[in-house]
């Protein structure tokens, strides 16, 4: 016999999150993330398509772990996802050259 729990009463709706768009840059997922964690809400950003055509398609997501991992990982050596970390070479060097990349660059995407 199947499970008669309802979906709607485990998701998030769409309203209760951030967006950014993919052409945006790092720095303002990081800046748009310590905001919602201020808040206290849900530590994800919605990644929204760049053109006038896609302003409304949902391209993929942004957490804390995609900001550490996509920032930095040429720094991290054969890391896991959880467990240490060490970190080699010149850490504040790459972060400041990295929050100029692209939101797209470092999301965890939709496959379609």
């Amino acid at each position: 016999m199947y499970s008669k729990k309802i979906v709607k009463n485990y998701m998030h709706p769409l309203d209760k999150y951030c967006y950014i768009n993919e052409d945006d840059s790092i720095y303002k997922a990081l800046v748009l993330m310590d905001e919602i964690r201020k808040e206290s809400k849900l530590l994800c950003l919605v990644v929204l398509g760049a053109g006038s055509s896609e302003r409304e398609i949902i391209k993929g997501f942004v957490t804390p772990s995609e900001l550490v991992f996509g920032l930095l990982s040429h720094f991290l050596k054969g890391v896991q996802r959880s467990g240490p970390i060490f970190w080699e070479g010149q850490f504040k060097t790459e972060c400041l050259e990295g929050v100029n990349k692209r939101v797209e660059e470092i999301m965890l995407p939709i496959k379609t």
